[in-house]
């Protein structure tokens, strides 16, 4: 098994030889955004983006879509003001949510990001009402549950805080995960403290530190 840095440069050298390899383009970009470096993610993205776009192109719509996502993803990463006349990264970042959405309306991953961008951008109610739609989509998802039940229990708009409905989603996506993973986990604590059981949010809390103490997760 190739170790990623084994695998980046073979994905770079294959895009070396040919410059319109949308497979080893995506792959590079997705590397690059893994490695919180957005400005070099949307440059190989967007290569990809192009050569996927042309008539005779031998990219899949899934194979589009992955691609929309990870440049949504790589611009919020990135947040900047975008340059003379253009869209901010924010805004970049909804575009692409929304392509996808476009390509296919049941996608739940692009509601879910969709979501967690107006989080990021203030806006509960919008992130609210998209992340409840990807959870309608795909109950199954923890992540669209985890961003629903952080929202839900953490955001500042009074209208929008529903801490029984967090500690419901919470918990379902604690669940899902195996009750082993410290970012959900720590989701529950929130949700949990929301509502006043200290004793389940400390417990949870404490369960998280130590799922990430051991995994060497300090983030």
């Amino acid at each position: 098994m190739k170790k990623p840095s084994e695998a980046f440069e073979a994905f770079y050298k294959a895009s070396t030889l040919d410059p319109s390899n949308i497979e080893a383009l995506t792959n590079l970009g997705a590397m690059l955004l893994n490695a919180q470096r957005p400005d070099d993610a949307i440059r190989y993205l967007k290569t990809a983006l192009h050569y996927a776009m042309q008539p005779d192109t031998t990219a899949t719509m899934a194979g589009v879509i992955q691609i929309y996502s990870n440049l949504g993803k790589a611009y919020a990463l990135r947040n900047g003001p975008g340059g003379p006349g253009e869209p901010t990264d924010m805004e970049s970042a909804y575009l692409m949510f929304e392509n996808i959405i476009r390509m296919n309306p049941t996608n739940a991953e692009a509601f879910s990001n969709i979501g967690n961008l107006f989080r990021l951008m203030g806006a509960a109610e919008e992130s609210v009402a998209a992340l409840r739609k990807a959870v309608e989509l795909d109950p199954t998802s923890p992540e669209a549950l985890r961003r629903l039940a952080w929202t839900l229990s953490t955001t500042w708009d009074a209208e929008q805080l529903d801490g029984n409905a967090a500690v419901n989603f919470a918990s379902r996506a604690n669940d899902i995960t195996g009750d082993q993973q410290a970012t959900y986990l720590h989701t529950l604590a929130v949700a949990c403290a929301r509502v006043g059981d200290f004793d389940r949010a400390i417990e949870a809390a404490q369960r998280a530190f130590d799922i990430a103490d051991k995994g060497n997760n300090p983030t």
